[in-house]
């Protein structure tokens, strides 16, 4: 399904996001906030798109994806900064 015609990585990647939002699916929602980052995907980009879910999908679920887009960015920031301190 990733290697369809149609659509880039990052819409799927968008696509595949939102969903996972809409559904509450925490666990696989920091595996693709970590992929969507890794694509080059925004903070700022997915935050609109976690607030454009959140009035179609409720606001628990947004606000919850909230909390897992925060500690994924924590968490990548932290790696990058140790991988960068090694020699």
């Amino acid at each position: 399904v990733w290697s369809r015609p149609g659509l880039t990585l990052e819409e799927r990647e968008i696509v595949t996001s939102s969903v996972l939002v809409a559904l509450g699916r925490e666990h696989e929602q920091h595996l693709h906030f970590r992929a969507a980052r890794n694509l080059g995907i925004s903070r700022a980009k997915l935050e609109e798109i976690l607030m454009h879910v959140a009035h179609y999908a409720g606001w628990p679920a947004a606000v919850t994806a909230f909390g897992v887009l925060d500690e994924v960015w924590r968490a990548m920031d932290a790696e990058a900064e140790v991988a960068a301190q090694k020699p």
